[in-house]
C-alpha cells in the first residue's frame, strides 16, 4: 500500500497515472507443511495489484490485503516446485523458443498485449541484531534487485532489528528522478501512518446529562 501510494503520487505528478492499477510481482514462500529438513527453497511468485487507482490509503490497503491473501492461497495450492516440474516435462527446444517469445513480447512496447507486471516488490526478513563486521556493529543495511525489460523498477524491503528500509533499483531512462520518487514514498508512508493512527484512536467520550430524580407518588 505504501508503494502503491508512492507510485500514484509519482505518476500523477508526471501526468501518467493509468486508470487501472499497476501490478507488482511478489516472491513468496510456499513451503507450507513441508518438512524443513528437506532443505532448498520453495519459492513461488504472485501478481498483486498495488491499488494505484485508489486514492484512499485505507481502502487501498484493504484491497491489496484481499488480493494478496487470494494470490498466496493459489500459489500454495500449486506449490513452489510446480514451475520447475512443468519445465522439466517441457522439451528444451520448446522451452527455449517460448522464453525467446516472451522476451520479444516484453520488448515490444507497441503491442496491444498488457504487460504481465509493472514492478517487483520483495521483502527479505530482518535479521536479528548483534552483527559485527571487523569489530564494527552493523546498524542498518539495504538491498537491491535486478531490473528487467518492461519491469525496470525493483523494490527491496528489508532492514535490521526493528528498522525497515525500502530500496529502489531502476535506471535513468525509466526513472530519471529517483530522488523525487523516494520523496513520494515518504509522503505515502506519512499519509498511511496518519490515517492508521486515526482509525485506531478511540472515539471521543460524550458526556451524558445527569439523570433527573423521579418523583415518588405518595
Amino acid at each position: 500500500s505504501l508503494i502503491g501510494g508512492g507510485l500514484r503520487r509519482y505518476l500523477t505528478h508526471h501526468g501518467e497515472l493509468p486508470d487501472r492499477s499497476l501490478l507488482a510481482m511478489c516472491p513468496i514462500n510456499v513451503r507450507g507443511a513441508r518438512d524443513p529438513s528437506e532443505g532448498g527453497n520453495f519459492v513461488s511468485a504472485m501478481r498483486v495489484p498495488l491499488g494505484t487507482d485508489i486514492a484512499n490509503p485505507l481502502e487501498r490497503l484493504a484491497s491489496i490485503a484481499a488480493a494478496s491473501t487470494k494470490g498466496k492461497g493459489q500459489a500454495e495450492a500449486l506449490g513452489g516446485d510446480f514451475m520447475g516440474n512443468l519445465l522439466a516435462l517441457t522439451p528444451y527446444p520448446v522451452r527455449s523458443r517460448a522464453m525467446r517469445g516472451m522476451m520479444v513480447a516484453t520488448r515490444n512496447f507497441d503491442s496491444n498485449l498488457p504487460p504481465a507486471i509493472n514492478t517487483m516488490v520483495t521483502n527479505v526478513p530482518n535479521p536479528k541484531g548483534g552483527h559485527y563486521f571487523t569489530g564494527a556493529k552493523v546498524i542498518s543495511y539495504a538491498g537491491f534487485g535486478p531490473v528487467l525489460d518492461g519491469a525496470g523498477l525493483f523494490h527491496t524491503i528489508t532492514g535490521m532489528d526493528f528498522d525497515v528500509t525500502i530500496s529502489v533499483t531502476s535506471c535513468r531512462e525509466i526513472m530519471p528522478d529517483v530522488d523525487f520518487y523516494m520523496a513520494c514514498l515518504r509522503e505515502s508512508f506519512e499519509e498511511l501512518s496518519a490515517v492508521s493512527a486515526a482509525a485506531k484512536s478511540p472515539p471521543p467520550l460524550v458526556k451524558c446529562p445527569p439523570r433527573r430524580a423521579r418523583k415518588t407518588i405518595p
